[in-house]
């Protein structure tokens, strides 16, 4: 069988490749020259390269050779290297190895909001009720602190008279929602007339 012929890659597909994944998660102005081993490990998953016998445990193993001692991430020149272990490994061609990872960039699991059952209700302000429908304009968009002044917003269970805006003369605190009659020790109110007929109990105190 004749021999394949293999093509290097380019080096600096390569090198853009190796920066795609050191920097994958710092944000998109920013570059990273190291990789570190939980990315180096996710390059080996993305790239199709954990397959065929060849583990992450492998790749951990690999990564461990190609950095400095004392060392917790690896360089272009490291990465090189842990490419040829993992060819010798995986028992193909190192252009096979490049070619993989010249043609992958990091894959992102991102979180997808469902639109439907119980997050519609929860997301979808045309369905808000009471205070919080008053906190959001028909467009959707939140109203700031003019969504929570102190104004009522509907009937509620006040009593007459303690509807109007703090200040306005009508209600201001809790006073005139309570009861602040005479209660028992187990906080049942105490009617005057039954107050009048139950003294409080006397201790007894004993002759000499």
């Amino acid at each position: 069988v004749q021999d394949r012929i293999y093509q290097m890659a380019d080096p600096t597909a390569l090198q853009e490749a190796f920066a795609r994944f050191a920097s994958f998660g710092a944000g998109k102005d920013s570059s990273a020259a190291e990789l570190e081993g939980a990315k180096f490990a996710k390059l080996c998953k993305d790239c199709k390269l954990v397959a065929g016998g060849f583990t992450t445990t492998d790749v951990d193993l690999i990564f461990a050779q190609c950095h400095a001692k004392g060392a917790r991430k690896i360089d272009f020149a490291g990465f090189k290297k842990a490419l040829q272990l993992i060819a010798d490994k995986k028992k193909i061609a190192l252009a096979d190895v490049e070619a993989a990872i010249v043609t992958h960039s990091p894959s992102s699991s991102g979180t997808h909001a469902v639109d439907s059952g119980i997050v519609k209700k929860l997301t979808d302000t045309t369905l808000y009720t009471g205070s919080h429908k008053e906190r959001f304009d028909d467009d959707g968009k939140g109203k700031g602190l003019s969504g929570r002044d102190p104004a009522a917003k509907g009937g509620g269970h006040l009593p007459p008279g303690a509807h109007t805006h703090v200040g306005g003369g009508g209600f201001h605190d809790l006073s005139s929602i309570t009861d602040r009659s005479a209660a028992d020790v187990r906080g049942v109110p105490v009617r005057a007339s039954e107050a009048k007929k139950s003294p409080a109990p006397t201790r007894a105190v004993a002759k000499k």
